[in-house]
Formats: structure tokens, C-alpha cells, sequence
């Protein structure tokens, strides 16, 4: 089963091409709030007034992302707004830049730090790259149907003539047949001749709470009205456009089949979702506490390197001086003394079967009272992201607790996306991941048949010799030497 058919059978994921297009357009919708806002209140680096071409980048992007997927669904249906995992992926990374380049950003424009160019740039970035992250998803729709209709056209070889003047009529195929289209004029780019979009009633509201700004006048600029405790959206999707003919269709029976009218084919439907539904899972905001995380944990999980600052400090002899990484919250004692923060080198625990990096750490720690580094506490992303309660742990029962719970336990792909996580297999030391999720069937056999990481001095295994005891002399060099050879092969 391709990514296509996944997704059109549901693929077990709330979260759909759809939905994921909600949460990009809400972060130019924050944008455009957060600039009306600076307006009226006169920023100091607004006395002039702002540049067209800003103000157009960031509101004229949801019309144009709507129109586009408006074009998808009038060719698809319902395939095009499940989508695939290729799309919703793709959806997330580009809602993650833009809540870096272009919120924050905005942020520092309110600041006195204008580079009004740059914000275009990012505007007009995030844009183009949603557009054309749906464009790339009709041509697969496009590919795969294509493929079905190949698959499933009988040989025309052999075929009798019709006879008694009755054609031979072909089994009907169930597929989705879309509306007819008007001729093309000579309308602008990004102008839909067949449906107009209308954001008053066809955007769904999400907003990210974690611009600094007063959430509350942003929703009421760009929300509809509903109660502060409604915790549900109402979106509205297209009903059924076409109903199949062929079950009620019978010779013996005499009766016409029901056929769907004009009326009923372009209808409404209003369904009401939950809000983790629209988001496809949780995001920590200012209005929950950041989930348990610290503000900075949050920031680097979008992907800002500010968020941890370099220090340094000085040895007991007071001669040298030694580099380390600090959370950059005068609230938050979080830092990472070790070296394998400076380098993020991959940690090896054979014992949980874990690989982290000290980034993994660094997105999941929760506000820090103490300096000491036996008192740092984290929060699991993954139970988070999918709308579980994570208490603050200590960093044996944090990696102990993913061990056991999140191991081979059907995370989505977004979420792996998300933590920036590979399971079920190991992982090279230049791959990009922040923590790798082993197959523990291996780890008991001590076996490192995909990368070399038992035994070998760089990823840290030395540093646990009581783990290493447990390893026999004789496997210890049968790994040993498995490693040498992938390294000089």
C-alpha cells in the first residue's frame, strides 16, 4: 500500500493535508493580526508607515493557499483533503518556519529590530512552499489514479461486437467524479473561476499563543465569535457530489436508481472537531503552561538556536576557562555542562536501548530551580504531542519511561517528525536525528547489524563501563571489529 492509498483508507493519523493547511494559514492570520496590532499601537520601528509589499506577503497568503487547495479538492474530492504523509509533513515543517522566521521575527520588529525585508522573504517563502507542497500532492493523486485506471481496464483483445442493437456497456468504476469546469478566461494567477474563496467562512481558526502579544485581541480581530471555554471548531467541508448508481441498479427490479440532485451535490456540511483534531496534536502555548516545558524547550523545538546560549566559566585553579551551553531564561537554571552538549554527539544507552543527543534533552527540559544537573526534570514530547499529561521526570525515569511506553507503540509520523525520531532501526552518527529508538530484539543479542555503535569510544559506550561488563569478551570483538570495517568501508 503506496502513501496515497494510506491516506485515502485513513491511515490511522488525525491529522490530514486539511487540517495541516488550517495551521499554516493561522500562522500568517497571527501575523497579520500581530502587525495590525503594532499599527495602533505605534512600535518603534513603524513611525513610518509599514511597506506594502510586507503587509501584502503575510494577508494575501492565506487567499492564495485556500484557492490552491480549493483546485485539489474540485479534482480529487476527499483524497486530496486526507492527502498523504508526504504532505502532511512537508505542512508541518513549513507551519514550524514560519512560527521561527515570521512570528518571532515580529517580535523583534516590535522591538526597535526591523528588517521588514527579511519578513516579506519569510512570508513569501512559506507561500510558495505550501503551494507548491500542494501542487506535488495532485501530481501523485494524479500518478496513482492513473495507475488504478491501468490496472484495472480489462484486454480489448477478443472482445464480442454488441448485438440486438444494445452496447456493451462496462462495469461501472468507483472512483471520484469531479464537477464540471467552466472554460478558462484570462483570469489572474491564483484567481479560482469555478469557486470563489471566502476566508469569512472557510478558514478554520488556530492560532499559535506563542507570540508574546495579547492573545486575546488577536482572536477577536481574526476569529470568529464563540466562547472562551468552546474548545471545539467547526469546519466546513464539502458534502457528497456524486453517489454510486450501481447498487441499486438491477434489470429485474424495473426501478430507475436514485440519482443525487444539483442541490444536494454542492451542499454543506457543517462538522464539529475537536481542536486537537484540527491540529493534528497538541502545540505548548503561553494558555497551557507550554505543556510543562520551558519556554526556551519550546522555542528550540521550532527550531530557534537562541534559545541556548553559550557560556563559560572557570576551573577551580582559576587558570583555564571550559565552554558550556545555559538556557537563555534568567528563570531557567538548565544548562549542559558535559561535552556532548558543545558537540551533541550521540549517547549511547545500551541498557534502554536509546540513542539521544543532548538536543533531545534540551527540547524536552522543564523550567530548572537548581543548577545541579541531578535535579534537571524533562517532559516527554511524545506523550505531550499526543495529547497526553507528561509529569517532569528525572533524566533516569525520562529515558526509562520512553523505553518502555513509546517503543514500537504506533507513534504518527508527524509526531517522529516532530521529535526528530527514527525507530525500529540504528542509526549512523551522521544522520539527523535527535533520538533513535532501537530495536530492542537486537540490543539483547548485542548485535549492531545496521551501524556501528556497540563498543566504539565515540558514541560514548565507554563511558558506561558497568553496561559494557554485561557484553562477553568474545562479543565485544566480534562488534569491535564489525565497527572497524563499516568505518573503512
Amino acid at each position: 500500500m503506496n502513501a496515497i492509498d494510506f491516506a485515502a483508507t485513513g491511515g490511522g493519523d488525525a491529522e490530514t493535508v486539511t487540517t495541516a493547511i488550517a495551521a499554516v494559514v493561522s500562522a500568517f492570520q497571527s501575523g497579520a493580526a500581530i502587525l495590525e496590532r503594532m499599527k495602533r499601537r505605534g512600535a518603534p520601528s513603524l513611525a513610518s508607515p509599514v511597506p506594502r509589499v510586507l503587509e501584502e506577503s503575510i494577508v494575501q497568503a492565506p487567499d492564495e493557499i485556500q484557492r490552491e487547495r480549493l483546485r485539489g479538492i474540485l479534482r480529487f474530492g476527499p483524497q486530496f483533503e486526507s492527502g498523504d504523509v508526504t504532505a502532511v509533513i512537508a505542512l508541518q515543517r513549513i507551519t514550524i518556519q514560519l512560527q521561527n522566521s515570521l512570528l518571532n521575527k515580529l517580535r523583534d520588529v516590535e522591538d526597535g529590530e526591523a528588517d521588514i525585508m527579511a519578513l516579506a522573504r519569510a512570508a513569501d517563502l512559506g507561500r510558495d512552499n505550501t503551494i507548491t507542497t500542494l501542487i506535488a500532492l495532485r501530481q501523485r493523486l494524479a500518478q496513482a489514479e492513473m495507475t488504478r485506471e491501468t490496472q484495472s481496464t480489462p484486454a480489448t483483445s477478443a472482445r464480442p461486437p454488441s448485438t440486438q442493437g444494445h452496447p456493451a456497456m462496462s462495469p461501472p468504476r468507483e472512483q471520484y467524479y469531479p464537477p464540471p469546469v467552466p472554460p478558462k478566461n484570462n483570469s489572474r494567477r491564483g484567481e479560482n473561476p469555478v469557486m470563489p474563496f471566502s476566508p469569512a467562512t472557510n478558514i478554520s481558526r488556530f492560532t499559535y499563543r506563542e507570540v508574546e502579544e495579547d492573545q486575546f485581541e488577536i482572536q477577536s480581530t481574526f476569529s470568529a465569535s464563540r466562547p472562551q471555554s468552546e474548545r471545539n471548531i467547526s469546519v466546513r467541508t464539502a458534502g457528497p457530489r456524486r453517489q454510486s448508481m450501481n447498487s441499486d441498479q438491477s434489470g429485474s427490479t424495473g426501478q430507475s436508481p436514485h440519482r443525487t440532485t444539483s442541490h444536494d451535490s454542492v451542499r454543506q456540511v457543517d462538522k464539529t472537531y475537536p481542536l486537537n483534531f484540527i491540529i493534528g496534536s497538541q502545540y505548548p502555548s503561553r494558555s497551557n503552561n507550554y505543556l510543562g516545558f520551558c519556554k526556551a524547550a519550546w522555542n528550540l523545538q521550532c527550531g530557534d538556536d537562541k534559545a541556548m546560549t553559550k557560556a563559560k566559566d572557570f576551573t577551580q585553579s582559576a587558570q583555564s576557562k571550559y565552554y558550556f551551553l545555559s538556557c537563555s531564561k534568567a528563570r531557567c537554571s538548565f544548562t549542559g555542562r558535559d561535552q556532548s552538549a558543545m558537540s551533541n554527539r550521540a549517547i549511547t544507552d545500551l541498557t534502554r536501548g536509546i540513542r539521544y543527543r543532548w538536543s533531545f534533552l534540551a527540547k524536552s527540559h522543564a523550567p530548572a530551580k537548581s543548577p545541579q544537573e541531578d535535579q534537571f526534570t524533562f517532559v516527554c514530547m511524545f506523550c505531550a504531542f499526543a495529547g497526553h499529561k507528561s509529569p517532569p521526570m528525572k533524566l533516569s525515569a525520562f529515558l526509562e519511561h520512553i523505553s518502555h511506553q513509546h517503543r514500537g507503540n504506533g507513534l504518527s509520523e508527524v509526531i517522529l517528525h516532530r521529535t526528530c525520531c527514527i525507530q525500529g532501526r540504528i542509526c549512523y552518527d551522521n544522520e539527523t536525528f535527535d533520538i533513535n529508538l532501537l530495536p530492542l530484539e537486537e540490543m539483547k543479542e548485542g548485535r549492531a547489524r545496521d551501524s556501528g555503535y556497540v563498543g566504539s569510544p565515540r558514541l560514548g559506550v565507554d563511558e558506561t563501563p558497568a553496561t559494557i561488563a554485561e557484553l562477553s569478551a568474545k562479543r565485544r570483538t566480534q562488534i569491535k571489529s564489525d565497527v572497524f570495517e563499516l568505518g573503512t568501508s
